[in-house]
């Protein structure tokens, strides 16, 4: 018995490994060719999900359960999308609009699903924990993304602007994007954590989680953000720096979801740090090459002091 439930737990981490670090490659080149579109964006963040899932699918040779089936689904279909733009050598926006429309429909399966089903995924769980750390993430975010002098502040454009985007970002997430993200955070914050963390302890555990988490963003590096036309230093700056930042969200992520033991509380903050970063376009510099943005990483680590890190026995993992 102990064998067999090894033997399933090797073919796990292989389908795992291949899904989720090898098959992004095989498209680098054609993201690559084609800088503007997102398409390998969006199939990045559905692999480490889909990763898991058909691992648990293969060594149970059954699909069980709705999410199962979801994910299932989602990963063939954005595995095709992905097949058919690196053959035919789309450059249009077409394969970008397919995933959007993809992406809708299955967000709000995955979003009412975990409402009627979802147990352990329950959107609304812990509810008043869910708000605080919203609100303590979006306050870290507002400092330092701002992109305002104290000088220039004016409360429409600099408060309350702000303020109503933040507002509509959860409808987004949850009938939008809910897919793409819960893509990401069930594998890393609901799957993966506790088991690094039980092996390594909450605080270790959570940092080598943050390595992994950039080291999968490697093929985004050159099919999506294209750092191959980037200056040698400034690449490796830059990567560096990725490396300091995924850490520090790491932590704030981990100790969000052992706080609340609400994946989409994860979810939620994940959605807003892509929305509100993809938004600075004018961030206020400390310096004339740096921005304040640039420490952000350095408060988001230091949550790896809250009392959620503190001894030795880490969230239990359900997902």
């Amino acid at each position: 018995m102990i064998k067999d439930a090894f033997h399933e737990y090797k073919i796990q981490i292989c389908c795992f490994i291949i899904v989720t670090f090898i098959t992004p490659w095989f498209f680098v080149a054609s993201g690559m060719s084609d800088p503007d579109s997102q398409v390998l964006g969006s199939y990045l963040m559905i692999l480490p999900a889909s990763g898991i899932i058909l691992g648990r699918i293969i060594s149970a040779k059954a699909v069980r359960r709705w999410l199962q089936w979801l994910f299932l689904i989602t990963f063939i279909a954005f595995f095709t999308v992905m097949c058919l733009w690196t053959i035919f050598d789309f450059k249009d926006k077409s394969m970008e609009s397919f995933c959007t429309v993809l992406e809708v429909p299955l967000s709000i399966v995955l979003f009412f699903g975990c409402c009627l089903y979802g147990n352990e995924l329950y959107p609304f769980k812990n509810i008043k924990g869910m708000l605080w750390v919203l609100a303590v993430f979006l306050v870290i975010q507002y400092v330092f993304y701002a992109g305002k002098d104290i000088g220039e502040f004016d409360i429409v454009e600099t408060l309350l602007k702000p303020l109503g985007y933040m507002a509509a970002i959860p409808f987004s997430v949850f009938l939008f994007s809910g897919i793409l993200l819960m893509g990401e955070e069930y594998a890393w914050r609901g799957c993966i954590q506790s088991k690094l963390q039980r092996i390594f302890g909450k605080r270790r555990g959570v940092i080598i989680l943050g390595i992994i988490w950039e080291c999968w963003h490697a093929p985004a590096w050159f099919g999506l953000y294209h750092f191959s036309e980037y200056e040698v230093t400034t690449m490796v700056l830059t990567i560096i720096y990725r490396f300091i930042n995924v850490a520090g969200l790491a932590v704030f992520m981990g100790w969000a979801y052992m706080k609340t033991e609400n994946i989409w509380c994860c979810v939620l903050i994940h959605g807003y740090n892509n929305a509100i970063v993809g938004l600075a376009t004018e961030p206020y510099m400390i310096s004339e090459h740096i921005p304040l943005s640039a420490l952000r990483p350095v408060i988001l680590i230091l949550f790896l002091f809250a009392k959620e890190y503190r001894g030795v026995r880490p969230h239990p993992g359900k997902l």
